[in-house]
């Protein structure tokens, strides 16, 4: 039994190159993929000029987000999302610690994953950010609270609209449920494109909870217009 699970770990291929790696992401594809430069902004993407204005109506102090949406980062989170592909979910979880924990000298106290309405979690039977939440909570010892927001209300996709139709369509989406028992959480996403969700969700903590810090976390950051490849940074 133990050969047979070995011989099937030595025949894991990397998740985006397909080629034999005994990691999810194999070294080579690891140096490739674009990475936020951290260090010009103290590890705070709220600090750089143009996220700010790529980001406008946006009050959230704090965005930790280690990628560019730029392929093959869009192709990992798609299959999160749109195929349930746990791998890709495990393998994300893995970059954004790996990336990102070095920085968390106070890192939060409870994640919160954005949540998703009963009946599209009844036809999808799986929620993302659930789920990177939880794998990225057990790398880093943080506890996941599920219950203290709620989607109330089912929003129609996002997908090909402005920052402001998607800000309209995000109000009064998100219900809190219960207080967090701790002083410090991490809202936890998959994608941050104008930031409506994780604004809607911040907005309602913040108004309900002043002294709470709220952080905000995702696995990748949309470029602004017009950027072309001066976005993408290079380890």
């Amino acid at each position: 039994m133990l050969s047979l699970l070995q011989r099937l770990l030595e025949n894991r291929s990397c998740l985006l190159c397909y080629q034999p790696s005994r990691d999810l992401i194999c070294p080579y594809c690891y140096d490739d993929l674009p990475v936020v430069d951290w260090q010009s902004c103290q590890h705070n993407l709220m600090l750089l000029p143009k996220v700010q204005r790529s980001l406008p109506g946006v009050s959230f102090p704090r965005l930790l987000s280690p990628l560019y949406y730029q392929p093959p980062v869009n192709r990992l989170i798609k299959g999160l999302k749109y195929s349930a592909r746990l791998s890709h979910g495990r393998a994300l979880a893995h970059i954004f610690c790996d990336l990102a924990q070095q920085h968390l000298i106070d890192p939060p106290d409870a994640l919160i994953p954005v949540p998703l309405h009963w009946t599209r979690w009844l036809t999808r039977r799986f929620n993302q950010s659930t789920e990177l939440a939880s794998q990225i909570g057990k790398q880093l010892r943080i506890p996941v609270d599920q219950r203290c927001i709620s989607r109330e209300r089912r929003s129609a996709p996002q997908v090909g609209h402005g920052g402001e139709a998607r800000r309209r369509r995000m109000h009064n989406v998100f219900r809190l449920e219960q207080a967090p028992a701790v002083n410090h959480v991490a809202i936890v996403d998959d994608v941050v494109t104008t930031g409506s969700t994780l604004q809607a969700i911040y907005r309602l903590l913040h108004r309900a909870y002043p002294s709470l810090r709220i952080d905000c976390w995702a696995m990748a950051i949309t470029p602004p217009p017009n950027q072309g490849a001066s976005w993408r940074e290079r380890r």
